[in-house]
Parts: structure tokens; C-alpha cells; sequence
């Protein structure tokens, strides 16, 4: 995995992130704009032809599908950010050891994850996912013996939203507050992850705008 150096470095020598989430940026402040302030766009110079709006109202509306349109273009170019972003917050959530201790000297687990999963047989670190609303899930490797005396890697999703034995409600509560802490961290204490994500809200801030023009008309 990139660390976040690496990682800053990738996002900041993509030039074609960087042209998508300029372009969506301005169609957005352009938006607000129009939108906000009652302000009018006379024209557009082509550098060949100079082109003179006269429905104003049907210019506000292409400017709304050009915002939704360059979101869909941004998101198709941020995407693979947004999922190494993810996995950099959850193997530091993962790793914290009130969740997950291994002991060298005793080679015994201890934490909150050691409720739900055995992982004296995983040979690597635990992954995490995030579902829909509140379903979460442990990826656990185990080691596996075959007939043949061999061993194979498997890949067991554990579910983390279903209480058995001493894995309880109050478990559940404890990770997603743990989960909630390390989501805060990254969205207000990386650069990064603002970096990726201001694009969407100001593009968010530019269409609840154009519903209220359209509903203020």
C-alpha cells in the first residue's frame, strides 16, 4: 500500500483529475452565482463566434446538468482515491489496540474484534468493510488444511451487525464509535481526503441553490 506521501504525490501529478475537478468546480461556483445573486451570462466567446444567451432560465438549467454531468466525470477519476483513502483509515482503525493486540512474547489476540473471529490461523492483518446503513463486515484470512495434508488461504466475511455468543449490541456500539473517530480524523486531519471531497460540496451547495431559484420563481 502507497503511503501517504506517495499518495499525495499520485493525486497532485493527475492531470486528468486535476482538469475534471477544476472544470466542475467552476461550473459550480458559476451556478451559485447565477443561481444566488440574479446575475445574468450575456455570452460565451468561442474564440471563433461570440454566442448570446437569450433564455436565461434555460441557461441555468444546462448549467444544473453540466454540474450533475462533470460529477458523474469527477467521480469516474476520483474513484480510485476515494478507495485507497479507505483503506488507509480503516488498516489504522484495524490496527488500533483496543480493537486488535497481538502479543509477541504470550501469542495470544486480545481486543474487541477477538469477540467475533479467531485469528491465531489468519495469517495477515484483518480487513474492514463498510455496507449499506449499518451493516459492517471483518474479511479474516484463514489457513486451511486440505486432504492432501495442504494448505490453502481462504477469505472469511465475518458479519459484524449480527450478535452471537460474546459478540453483543454493546460491541457493535463500541466499533462504530471507534469507526466514527477514525472517519473524523480522516475527513478533518487530511488534506487529502478535504482535497477530494470540497469538489462535491461546493457542487452540492450549487444545486440546492438552483432548486431554490426554481422554486422562487
Amino acid at each position: 500500500m502507497d503511503t501517504r506521501e506517495e499518495f499525495l504525490a499520485k493525486i497532485d501529478s493527475d492531470k486528468s483529475y486535476a482538469s475534471k475537478r477544476r472544470k466542475l468546480e467552476f461550473l459550480s461556483v458559476l451556478l451559485l452565482v447565477v443561481s444566488l445573486s440574479g446575475a445574468t451570462v450575456k455570452g460565451a466567446n468561442t474564440f471563433i463566434i461570440e454566442v448570446e444567451f437569450a433564455n436565461q432560465l434555460n441557461l441555468n438549467f444546462l448549467l444544473m446538468l453540466s454540474v450533475v454531468f462533470m460529477i458523474v466525470r469527477y467521480y469516474s477519476s476520483a474513484y480510485v482515491y476515494h478507495s485507497k483513502l479507505y483503506d488507509m483509515w480503516t488498516n489504522e482503525m484495524i490496527g488500533d489496540s483496543e480493537l486488535l493486540y497481538y502479543d509477541g512474547d504470550s501469542g495470544h489476540f486480545s481486543g474487541l474484534l477477538t469477540e467475533v473471529a479467531n485469528f491465531h490461523d489468519s495469517p495477515s492483518q484483518p480487513g474492514y468493510i463498510c455496507s449499506t446503513l449499518l451493516r459492517r463486515y471483518l474479511l479474516v484470512e484463514e489457513r486451511l488444511p486440505d486432504q492432501g495434508g495442504d494448505v490453502y488461504h481462504v477469505m472469511t466475511r465475518v458479519p459484524l451487525h449480527k450478535f452471537r455468543g460474546s459478540w453483543t449490541w454493546k460491541c457493535f456500539l463500541r466499533l462504530l464509535s471507534l469507526e466514527s473517530k477514525y472517519q473524523f480524523e480522516s475527513v478533518f486531519k487530511r488534506r487529502e481526503c478535504l482535497d477530494l471531497l470540497s469538489p462535491y460540496l461546493l457542487a452540492l451547495a450549487a444545486l440546492v441553490s438552483y432548486c431554490y431559484f426554481v422554486v422562487n420563481l
